[in-house]
């Protein structure tokens, strides 16, 4: 059992790749997740490894996403981990964003870039039975009709292995260093023969509302080579509900894998493709 006893943060935006999305964003529990640098690096320092990944990703509204991870915890005992998203998307223009000039029902795109970067650095101790992290972040985004904005963003967590098999994790922070909105989060992932069940409960606070957000996702390996992944997501803010799945396949150190992601709400999809090496 792994635990996190506590992570205050200051988060601008999560980098998942490909099989974090393909069990509906889970991965906060996850020690083989690259997605963890971001959200609870103590996570993955408890696990000596030396990883490389990379992934894409394209939406039903055109929207593309390149984003790379990498994490050291084997060549020293210190866990370095980076992780990096570029996402380009094209929306109408709303409100304070369209030009003075335009016209009544007249639309405009406003084609945005948005970029995140995440350094984590951790340890661990007493033979990794105990781990520490602090993970600094940078966001920025940029689009034709609004002015640029940048945040800066940090989280400081530590974990604990209890029992082999178990994984629990509990953060809470803020969401960035703009706003007056809180994070909150927990984890709990159990390693049961073949699959793997993970699920979170993630979200924002302020002061007058709460927002959660609940993450349910598992892994079946089918074979010693082939996985089957699942998952499903609900956000009680903004309604958001949808399911995830995908497939992967590992060979010698190497992980490949294909991710879809179905919101129901709005009928949209998402669809990745991921690499992941260990070296």
């Amino acid at each position: 059992m792994t635990l996190v006893f506590f992570t205050k943060s200051i988060s601008a935006g999560e980098v998942m790749l490909t099989q974090d999305m393909a069990q509906g964003g889970t991965g906060l529990s996850n020690p083989t997740s690259l997605g963890a640098i971001h959200r609870a690096v103590s996570t993955v320092a408890l696990k000596p490894t030396y990883d490389v990944g990379i992934a894409g990703g394209i939406g039903s509204d055109g929207t593309t996403t390149i984003s790379f991870g990498a994490v050291d915890s084997e060549s020293s005992p210190v866990t370095l981990g980076l992780l990096y998203r570029r996402q380009k998307s094209d929306s109408i223009a709303t409100g304070s964003q369209l030009p003075g000039w335009s016209v009544e029902e007249e639309d405009f795109l406003n084609p945005t870039t948005e970029s995140w970067v995440a350094v984590g650095v951790g340890g661990g101790f007493f033979q990794r039975r105990v781990a520490a992290g602090v993970t600094f972040g940078y966001h920025s985004q940029s689009s034709r009709f609004s002015t640029p904005s940048a945040d800066v963003s940090g989280n400081l967590c530590v974990s604990a292995i209890l029992l082999d098999g178990l994984v629990a994790v509990a953060t809470v922070g803020r969401a960035s260093t703009q706003t007056s909105e809180n994070t909150y989060g927990g984890g709990l992932r159990a390693n049961i023969g073949v699959v793997a069940i993970e699920g979170n409960i993630e979200g924002r606070w302020s002061d007058t509302i709460m927002n959660p957000m609940m993450r349910v996702g598992g892994q079946l390996n089918v074979s010693p080579t082939t996985q089957v992944l699942a998952g499903y997501y609900r956000s009680w803010d903004s309604q958001d509900v949808g399911f995830t799945g995908g497939v992967g396949v590992a060979s010698q150190g190497a992980w490949v894998g294909y991710s879809v992601a179905v919101e129901l709400q709005a009928l949209s999809h998402t669809h990745s493709v991921g690499v992941r090496i260990s070296l």
